[in-house]
């Protein structure tokens, strides 16, 4: 259910005039492709090269993919950490995380509007109960899911 939900969290946001962000993606793509360029150099220079003359470099590709590896990872755990959503609708920018416990049927957002160039921006920790977006049979109904996102924007502008 959190996956249905998350993949269709741009599109309802979309239908409410915000431009997805993918800085957060390409950053940790970049990261990825780095390493992956690390590793394969290094195992292009052990072949073409002899061990002994291969080997200043080796230990330079294997740092570096280690460093970009360790990078990704603190990346993932410190900068994006349950981020789902990053989007812009003018000057406000809204980042949306997401949370779901074990044998509970809901979904614990964080809800952050900022507007561009402040600090300060008013965030607020909301429960979508997922029996109110999806039915019985387990479809998600996503006009019920905008709804729920565009009066808990609302409330968020009411907050600030």
């Amino acid at each position: 259910m959190r996956n249905a939900v998350d993949e269709r969290l741009p599109l309802v946001l979309s239908t409410l005039g915000y431009q997805e962000s993918f800085i957060l993606v390409d950053t940790k793509l970049a990261l990825g492709y780095l390493s992956v360029l690390a590793a394969g150099g290094a195992f292009l220079l052990e072949k073409k090269l002899k061990f002994e003359e291969g080997l200043p470099y080796l230990k330079l590709l294997l740092l570096a993919y280690f460093i970009l590896t360790s990078l990704s990872w603190l990346y993932q755990k410190f900068v994006i950490k349950n981020t789902i959503y990053t989007g812009k609708k003018g000057k406000n920018v809204v980042t949306i995380g997401g949370e779901v416990d074990k044998y509970t049927p809901d979904y614990k957002l964080t809800i952050t509007v900022k507007s561009e160039g402040r600090d300060a921006g008013s965030t607020q920790e909301v429960v979508l109960p997922f029996t109110s977006v999806f039915d019985k049979y387990g479809n998600l109904h996503e006009g019920e899911l905008a709804a729920w996102i565009k009066d808990q924007l609302e409330l968020n502008e009411k907050n600030k």
